[in-house]
């Protein structure tokens, strides 16, 4: 293990990294030990991030559009250039496998390079007036400072998500880390600094768990923070939705998801098998867009289980630390180990059956489950698994299997399966979902698509693309009236 990565590391306020005697320590779960340790703010810390993060904004927001490009398309080359360092850390930090986190690194460039495409894109418009010698202008001007929580589980792509597109748009923004990852997102803020992102632009604050609620609610309270972005559960999403909606301030949240797969009959197997099976179990199945549930027609069920169990069997779970070519490696914590076992023992004492997994683990080595038979009795038909369990729900025709995608307080997205598109197309419209995929898997989102659930439990707001900048502007409407107006009093 290289050295740099047990070494301390500590918050960043107005581009000085702070280190102290007050610090949380940060595990590797498949080592079951302490990685390093973290400094974490003190109230402080995060008083003196926002007084900074207001001066740098007065600065950042008067960059010219061609500038902030040219920042955000180098930030994308340094962080490609940190592909090897990211392997390794993420493996210690969260069990990742080499291909997820060179996903991480590869999306995370591609994202500060769609955003930059972007800059020109922050504009206004022009509307014709009734008015007589009138003229409007509709302005997107900066909004101001954006305090953005961002998770651990694509801890490079996700906080890359939460920063770039609010940078572009001239805002300055804080960086809160999960307290799984902080080494692995202080990575972006440092990569955004050398690319040329003024001191206070972009900050970095972990807090300790005990101090995350009280600092956050002193951070959203300031009159300086316009925005806040959330990432992560639906259970912390409502917590900050609600200190958000205390202070009347913009929230984006991107939450949890519970996604379904539709197989309807006459389906290619082989094809919603494979893109099933990889949307259920990459990064074992820890991603928010992970496939939850397969909601079959009974008259295919059979033979999709039989295919799914055979498939899945061949994966290989092993320690992305020991084995660089491990395919599944372990989960984020011993908490949700525990969680997941949880779930699949209340399935089968409801009547469910078990035709891949042992219901054990190795430490956070856990094997991919599948459960067959799940109804709506069960807690893990409702709830996120967030681990690598698959649900098979059985159904009589596509009008009960629509009732069945439908029944959940998640809307994130989901995906249809069928050989006569039209007709997968109408059943995806009828899904509550803020994404929809035809003959492809749940796990599929790119830069310049507005990614987000359509209320619920996944939250309500877009990042992404265009979309996004609506989330992270102020649109001012501007007018001129023409000399000798004549007006009834």
């Amino acid at each position: 293990m290289s050295s740099w990565i047990t070494q301390t590391i500590g918050p960043i306020v107005n581009g000085v990294e702070i280190l102290t005697n007050d610090t949380m320590a940060v595990d590797s779960p498949l080592k079951d030990s302490v990685l390093y340790n973290c400094s974490t703010a003190s109230l402080k810390d995060c008083k003196e991030c926002v007084d900074h993060a207001q001066e740098a904004f007065n600065v950042w927001s008067k960059f010219p559009p061609s500038k902030k490009r040219m920042i955000l398309l180098k930030a994308a080359d340094i962080l490609e250039s940190k592909l090897e360092d990211a392997i390794e850390l993420m493996a210690m930090e969260i069990s990742a496998t080499k291909a997820w986190a060179t996903t991480n690194i590869v999306q995370g460039a591609n994202t500060l390079r769609e955003v930059a495409a972007l800059a020109t894109h922050v504009k206004g418009e022009i509307v014709n007036a009734d008015r007589p010698d009138t003229q409007i202008f509709i302005m997107r001007e900066p909004a101001g400072v954006v305090y953005s929580i961002c998770p651990w589980n694509a801890p490079v792509q996700l906080s890359v998500r939460g920063v770039a597109t609010p940078l572009l748009c001239g805002n300055a923004v804080i960086l809160k880390p999960s307290e799984y990852t902080p080494k692995s997102q202080k990575l972006v803020v440092d990569v955004l600094h050398e690319a040329g992102v003024p001191k206070g632009a972009i900050s970095f604050l972990p807090m300790a768990p005990k101090d995350a609620p009280s600092f956050t609610d002193y951070i959203i309270s300031r009159k300086e923070v316009r925005r806040v972005t959330f990432t992560g559960s639906d259970t912390v999403g409502r917590a900050v939705a609600q200190t958000c909606a205390k202070y009347l301030k913009q929230p984006v949240l991107e939450l949890g998801c519970n996604a379904p797969v539709l197989v309807l009959d006459g389906t290619n197997l082989d094809d919603a098998v494979n893109a099933i099976v990889f949307g259920a179990f990459t990064n074992s199945g820890q991603i928010c867009m992970s496939t939850n549930r397969v909601i079959v027609v009974n008259d295919v069920a059979d033979e999709l289980v039989r295919r799914l169990v055979e498939k899945t069997a061949t994966l290989r779970v092993s320690s992305a630390i020991d084995d660089q070519d491990a395919k599944i490696s372990g989960l984020f914590s011993k908490a949700s180990v525990s969680r997941l076992l949880g779930l699949i023992s209340d399935a089968k004492e409801k009547g469910a059956t078990v035709p891949l997994g042992d219901l054990k683990a190795n430490g956070t080595l856990m094997q991919p489950h599948i459960i067959d038979f799940v109804e709506n009795t069960m807690d893990i038909f409702y709830k996120e698994a967030f681990g690598p369990i698959l649900c098979i729900t059985r159904v009589d025709n596509i009008e009960k299997a629509v009732d069945a995608a439908n029944d959940t307080d998640f809307t994130l997205c989901a995906s249809v399966f069928s050989k006569d598109v039209p007709l997968a197309m109408n059943v995806a419209r009828q899904i509550r979902s803020g994404s929809s995929h035809i003959n492809g898997p749940t796990l599929y989102i790119e830069a310049t698509l507005p990614n987000g659930g359509v209320g619920g439990s996944s939250g309500y707001g877009r990042f992404g693309g265009v979309h996004g900048i609506d989330e992270f502007v102020d649109k001012r409407n501007l007018t001129i009236q023409g000399p000798g107006a004549k007006y009834p009093l």
